[in-house]
């Protein structure tokens, strides 16, 4: 009979852990002592994409254990359940909400309102709203510099982008492409393929195919998941491909000239810790090359000294705000 209630509380044990363990709501902060704070992030994909999003959301992990926070995060957010995901934290007193990427401007915009005791924050661009929601930039100036490198590699006249989504972030990245790259070559056609996604790997692979049809030999490729398969195309080709987020030369090492890494765990870190100190207002905080928050990984061999050393030039005048992008220094 001892073992029989033994047992069946043994049971009730290891029903009880599997309960908190599945259904704890993606909980990834955890201390013995609940923390007073909370960080709720939104992701756009899934924390596996291998680019964006699982950039964010490991930054965002580890800055919980070093701080000692309560984090949890939701994948695959709309505008539609956003409001509903919201819902689940109404009793927690501080709770810090980000919205990892420019397509929860609008969703937050309205939560902000409905919750102003909260605190909110994209990445992206967005002024803020002079209260409770701000926003987590990253300038541009990776994105000048890699124009620059994509127009000293260039031999067809023509060089081009594709990325996921039309965003205001994303343009402006764009723009600063265009820019570095028409700084080193005024007669360039730089065009931009916007996929209207991040995943679909089919769209990505059809806009390269016009743009090699096209005589396009240097593309950037900025579209998280969907993007991964244009390296080896372009490689294939005898051409070259820039990434963005992580480095994709791994992918195809001869096609990649560098990547703009995008260094998640500097504005979430500075985000949090404001936070935290009951800073946070409801404006744009911006980081770029300065900070770390952007830079290039290292270049691929076919970059000569001759170009490295202008890129270096470019790249000091940038820091020390002698080049302007959209009327702003980097």
């Amino acid at each position: 009979m001892r073992r029989i209630t033994t047992l069946i509380i043994a049971l009730i044990i290891v029903a009880y852990m599997g309960y908190v363990f599945f259904f704890s709501g993606k909980n990834i902060g955890r201390v013995a002592q609940r923390s007073p704070y909370k960080v709720l992030m939104l992701l756009p994909g899934s924390i596996d994409d291998g680019s964006w999003n699982q950039v964010g959301f490991e930054a965002l992990r580890r800055i919980g254990k070093e701080k000692k926070i309560d984090i949890v995060y939701r994948e695959s957010v709309t505008f539609e359940n956003g409001t509903k995901i919201l819902r689940e934290f109404t009793n927690d007193k501080s709770l810090f909400v980000i919205g990892w990427g420019g397509e929860f401007r609008e969703l937050l915009k309205g939560l902000a309102l409905q919750y102003p005791a909260y605190k909110f924050a994209i990445t992206g661009s967005y002024p803020g709203n002079g209260k409770n929601f701000g926003c987590l930039s990253y300038r541009s100036g990776s994105f000048y510099l890699a124009g620059a490198l994509a127009a000293l590699k260039n031999k067809s006249g023509k060089i081009g982008a594709i990325i996921g989504e039309e965003l205001p972030h994303t343009k402006r990245e764009f723009n600063a492409f265009k820019q570095g790259a028409l700084s080193i070559r005024p007669d360039l056609q730089v065009s931009v393929n916007y996929l209207g996604t991040w995943e679909d790997s089919l769209k990505a692979i059809g806009a390269a195919e016009k743009m090699i049809m096209n005589a396009y030999d240097v593309i950037l490729v900025n579209a998280d998941r969907a993007g991964l398969p244009v390296h080896k195309m372009m490689e294939r080709e005898g051409r070259y491909t820039i990434g963005v987020v992580n480095d994709a030369a791994p992918l195809a090492p001869k096609a990649v000239l560098t990547s703009v890494m995008i260094n998640a765990e500097v504005p979430l870190r500075k985000g949090i810790e404001l936070f935290i100190q009951g800073r946070w207002e409801g404006k744009m905080y911006r980081y770029g090359l300065i900070d770390g928050a952007t830079y290039l990984t290292e270049f691929n061999p076919v970059v000569d000294r001759k170009q490295r050393e202008t890129l270096d030039r470019i790249r000091t005048d940038l820091i020390t705000q002698r080049i302007f992008i959209d009327g702003q220094t980097e």
